[in-house]
């Protein structure tokens, strides 16, 4: 069909895309991604080529959230089926591990550090001319910078406040690589992990669920942070170049659904006084059961079921 026909009319139907939270955002975060997409594509049809180019950008940012917000989604399912196994009503201990979950929080651990470097290159190539793809060294390129303006204070401000839970998940600190380093260059997510999910119905209709770890790393509660963090600062940061003039507060930034699963290595009790419970320790033969103290206080967080 030749649509450059001179004097011939066409019907086109648009049709609407999925909400851009993947349904796991609170309403205040919805509403501002929807703000911003709106004011990217308003941009966007400005003549000037240079900033077709930025808006492309931040649109590519957006893209990239999405991703993020789409592993965090089945993650959630993941927790979902976990939560609504049947369990016996005695004293017992189950556990298993779940590949699809170790496989999207990978992808998670990827996507959030690639988006974290392009906002970066974003930053310090389109709004300060520097060279810079690293989120390690965006807060160096911003206080270096000729331009010391009130994007610099706000830019560095937001880099401060999620760098403490990015660092050791997305980026090195310390000079220890960071998990998402060891997982993309050295070793994969099934080498690393060193505990499954853990069930121990500890009294009749009394559970504490213990989460996955990955280099002691507690896989649901890691991919909740980062939903939560990546989300803050993914927006503000848009806000800010985009002359939005609006900020959206990291408890708007909450994933909806829940993580309850227990952190199992925060609380090994050094006394060695507290109660036992178990988790099993994945080997390249299966597994084997790891009964260990922990602090007496992990037991306020038994579950009713």
């Amino acid at each position: 069909m030749n649509f450059n026909k001179e004097g011939v009319e066409y019907k086109y139907v648009a049709i609407g895309q999925e909400r851009p939270d993947i349904n796991i955002l609170k309403s205040q975060a919805i509403e501002f991604i929807i703000n911003l997409k709106a004011l990217i594509s308003k941009k966007h049809q400005d003549e000037d080529l240079l900033q077709k180019k930025k808006m492309s950008s931040l649109h590519g940012c957006i893209v990239r959230l999405k991703g993020i917000l789409r592993q965090s989604e089945r993650l959630a399912q993941y927790c979902q089926e976990i939560y609504n196994l049947k369990l016996p009503n005695q004293k017992s201990f189950t556990a298993f591990t779940h590949d699809y979950a170790l496989f999207d929080f990978e992808s998670m651990l990827f996507q959030a550090r690639s988006l974290l470097d392009r906002i970066t290159f974003y930053i310090s190539k389109q709004q300060y001319n520097q060279d810079c793809d690293t989120f390690n060294k965006l807060k160096n390129v911003l206080e270096n910078s000729v331009k010391r303006d009130l994007m610099v204070q706000q830019l560095i401000e937001l880099i401060d406040k999620t760098t403490p839970i990015f660092s050791g998940l997305l980026i090195d600190s310390n000079n220890k690589k960071s998990l998402r380093s060891d997982l993309i260059h050295k070793s994969t997510i099934g080498e690393r992990s060193s505990s499954g999910f853990g069930i121990n119905i500890i009294s009749e209709h009394k559970v504490i669920r213990f989460d996955h770890e990955i280099k002691k790393y507690p896989l649901m509660g890691s991919a909740w942070l980062l939903t939560k963090y990546i989300t803050f600062f993914t927006l503000n940061v848009l806000s800010l170049v985009l002359e939005y003039n609006k900020k959206i507060l990291i408890e708007d930034c909450e994933p909806t659904w829940k993580n309850n699963f227990i952190h199992f290595s925060s609380f090994l009790d050094p006394s060695l006084q507290g109660p036992r419970l178990s988790i099993i320790k994945l080997t390249a033969s299966g597994f084997e059961i790891k009964t260990r103290n922990l602090k007496p206080n992990v037991l306020e967080l038994a579950e009713s079921f």
